[in-house]
């Protein structure tokens, strides 16, 4: 979708139309050379392009250079969205009621966890998403993660410091010892995590207007840093604990006011968001992390960099092109 010159002048310096005034040029944001970028406003495909570095894209690109989603609205524009309302009048017709949740005996909020800044946490990391630690024997070293939702704890992530691995190698030796195992996760049981939303109380009702889905916490913690989101109130990123996405959290994304979702998922997880029909409820647009290159095994979205993440930003389709393009295509 193509941005106006006032839009364009929201994140660029300098910003001048050319002498047809199809194009707009300034100073590349890339490279910093100046009067070497332009911009088409009339032309749509890879509309921005620097003449000194070669830096080239669409604008959703562009926009999320400067951490300004918001501008953009290429989106598949359905103007019945706002009229199909996952919730009517009928209070029994799905249930979104979370109950209030304790965390763990003993916790205590922490501001630095060795696990956790392996996983490239830093200061404002643990301000936005509050870890904790408990000196409760079952969850000595866990990190627990409160899910907060409407302003009260709903649920906590509590996982276990130790790589995949290794837990597998202390469970069997334990197993065959017949003595204690231990669990990766020691998660909430109350409210189901399919209804909840992990980061939905980021999402500022009125002025969010996009959110980023992802699959969990640690995704949620790095795309927003990555695309600089904790301070950006228009877009924002949640987690659906896995790979689909239900009735209630769809509810829960439209009471907030988000009109647009983008999906994030690896390919596999991707398959099964067509199931339920998000175009129906929002302006969605599609991405796989599967077209980051130099993907490593076992990386999903809270491993992937800043330029992973614009390679997916330039592979973003509406539903139906991207189930075509990667899914169907890929299967045959």
């Amino acid at each position: 979708m193509l941005l106006t010159v006032d839009e364009l002048s929201e994140v660029l310096e300098d910003v001048r139309l050319d002498g047809r005034k199809r194009n707009i040029v300034c100073d590349c944001p890339y490279c910093g050379k100046k009067s070497k970028f332009g911009v088409s406003i009339i032309k749509e495909g890879n509309p921005f392009r620097c003449f000194s570095c070669n830096e080239t894209g669409r604008n959703i690109k562009l926009m999320s250079f400067f951490g300004r989603l918001d501008l953009i609205t290429e989106f598949v524009e359905n103007e019945n969205v706002l009229e199909n309302v996952i919730l009517s009048t009928e209070e029994d017709e799905i249930d979104v009621g979370l109950e209030e949740e304790v965390l763990p005996p003993r916790s205590k909020r922490v501001v630095f966890d060795n696990y956790l800044d392996s996983r490239n946490w830093y200061d404002e990391s643990y301000y936005y998403i509050p870890v904790y630690k408990s000196k409760d024997f079952k969850y000595l070293d866990y990190i627990i993660i409160p899910i907060t939702m409407y302003n009260k704890t709903v649920g906590y992530i509590s996982r276990h410091k130790w790589s995949k691995k290794k837990i597998d190698n202390f469970n069997k030796k334990a197993k065959i010892n017949n003595t204690y195992q231990i669990l990766r996760y020691r998660n909430s049981e109350g409210n189901e995590f399919g209804k909840m939303l992990g980061g939905f109380d980021q999402i500022v009702s009125g002025e969010t207007h996009t959110a980023i889905l992802v699959e969990g916490y640690m995704d949620v913690e790095n795309i927003s840093k990555q695309l600089n989101l904790y301070e950006n109130d228009e877009v924002k990123c949640v987690c659906t604990f896995g790979k689909k996405i239900s009735v209630e959290q769809i509810y829960h994304l439209q009471n907030v006011g988000i009109k647009n979702v983008i999906v994030l998922y690896d390919l596999d997880a991707v398959e099964d968001v067509k199931k339920i029909n998000l175009s129906k409820y929002f302006n969605v647009l599609v991405g796989s992390i599967d077209d980051a290159s130099d993907l490593k095994d076992g990386d999903d979205a809270g491993d992937i960099n800043y330029e992973q993440i614009q390679e997916i930003w330039e592979n973003l389709k509406p539903p139906n092109d991207f189930f075509y393009n990667k899914v169907l295509v890929l299967s045959l």
